[in-house]
């Protein structure tokens, strides 16, 4: 769990997670440090159970997107292996999907309705 997250240039004289958190001996970015460099942008997280660490943005960028290629491959091949009983799941969801909303405006009409029986009552001492 995130709890703190903070940019820096690498200059070393910025409070890394914001004011009074000590800077980085004995602060929230106290503990084992990883990327920098070059002028780079570091990125600074602190986690929940976990003492701080500093990575560079450029090696968060290189892992984002070596996830989403990743996800592309498998999404590939699960469409090759798999795509015509998911486009009949697919199609499926939507069909009850639009089924569950038909039946939710149907129950917004009858609430809508016994609320106005309801306040004729009160005003009018008749249910219309």
């Amino acid at each position: 769990m995130v709890q703190g997250i903070g940019f820096d240039a690498d200059e070393g004289d910025e409070d890394c997670c914001g004011a009074g958190s000590g800077g980085r001996e004995g602060g929230c970015c106290s503990g084992s440090v990883m990327g920098g460099g070059a002028g780079g942008r570091t990125l600074y997280i602190r986690m929940h159970g976990f003492g701080g660490g500093r990575m560079d943005y450029r090696e968060m960028l290189l892992n984002w997107a070596k996830t989403e290629l990743l996800k592309e491959k498998v999404k590939a091949k699960l469409d090759k292996k798999y795509g015509k009983e998911l486009e009949a799941l697919a199609d499926a969801l939507v069909e009850v999907m639009g089924e569950e909303g038909a039946q939710k405006k149907e129950i917004a009409q009858k609430k809508e309705s016994t609320r106005k029986k309801l306040k004729s009552f009160l005003e009018d001492g008749e249910v219309v």
